[in-house]
C-alpha cells in the first residue's frame, strides 16, 4: 500500500519533470538556432587579452624583465590570434578589440577602438546595424543557462548585476578554450556549437593551437548553420 502510494505521489512530479525538461531543451534550441542566424548575418569581435594588471603589478614589484617578457608573449598570442582567424574564419565578419575596451563595447561605443587584421583603427557601421556575438580564449564557466539574453528560463528584477558579474567573473577550474559570447560577455550554450577547446598547461597557446581552434568553431558554425 505504501508503495502505490509513493508511486501515486511520485509519478505526477516525475511527469511533469520530463515536459518541463523537454520544454526546457525546445527552448534552448529554439535560442541556438536563433543565435547561429544572427551570427552567420551578423558579425564576431574577438577579445584580444593585455593583462595590464598583472603587468602593472610585475612592475611594481620591480619585475621589470617579467613583466616586459608577458607583454611580449601577449602582443605574439594576438598576433597569432589574429593571423588565425583572418586565414581559417569565414563564417561571418571579424573585427578585433583590446580587452581594455571591453565596457565600451558592452555599452556599444565602437568609435576608435575597432581593429582590422592589421591592427589598424577602423570604422565598422555593420557593428550599429547587426547583431554582434564576442569571441576570447579564456576558461569556460561551467553552466549558463540560467543567464542568457533571453532570461527565458528564469524570472529576476536584477538582469544587469547578474550579467556584470558573470562578465567579471574568473572561473580558474575549467579548460581553457576558444569561447564564443554574448554582445553581454555571457557565455552561449549547447545546443549552439560555442566552444572549442585548447589545450595547453602553462603559459600561453602555441600559433599551431590557436589556427586548429579556430579551423573547427567554423567548421562547426557551418555544420550547425546548415
Amino acid at each position: 500500500m505504501k508503495k502505490i502510494l509513493a508511486i501515486l505521489i511520485f509519478l505526477p512530479l516525475f511527469t511533469f519533470g520530463q515536459q518541463y525538461n523537454s520544454e526546457v531543451m525546445q527552448q534552448m534550441k529554439e535560442l541556438a538556432l536563433q543565435q547561429i542566424k544572427q551570427l552567420h548575418d551578423g558579425c564576431l569581435l574577438v577579445r584580444l587579452p593585455q593583462n595590464k594588471l598583472a603587468v602593472k603589478a610585475l612592475v611594481k614589484a620591480g619585475k621589470t624583465a617579467t613583466a616586459e617578457k608577458l607583454k611580449s608573449d601577449l602582443n605574439k598570442m594576438n598576433h597569432n590570434i589574429v593571423t588565425a582567424f583572418n586565414s581559417y574564419f569565414d563564417f561571418c565578419p571579424v573585427y578585433y578589440f583590446y580587452a581594455e575596451h571591453s565596457d565600451s563595447i558592452l555599452n556599444k561605443n565602437f568609435s576608435g577602438i575597432i581593429l582590422d587584421s592589421n591592427f589598424q583603427i577602423i570604422e565598422a557601421p555593420l557593428l550599429m546595424e547587426k547583431k554582434f556575438f564576442v569571441v576570447e580564449i579564456c576558461k569556460t564557466v561551467p553552466d549558463t543557462l540560467m543567464l542568457r539574453d533571453s532570461y527565458k528560463y528564469r524570472g529576476t528584477n536584477s538582469d544587469e548585476e547578474i550579467k556584470k558579474k558573470i562578465y567579471y567573473e574568473a572561473c580558474s577550474n575549467h579548460m581553457n578554450s576558444l569561447v564564443i559570447k554574448s554582445d553581454r560577455f555571457i557565455q552561449l550554450s549547447k545546443p549552439f556549437p560555442f566552444k572549442k577547446n585548447i589545450l595547453f598547461t602553462d603559459g600561453m597557446p602555441k600559433a599551431k593551437k590557436i589556427k586548429r581552434a579556430v579551423n573547427k568553431i567554423n567548421a562547426k558554425l557551418y555544420n550547425y548553420y546548415q
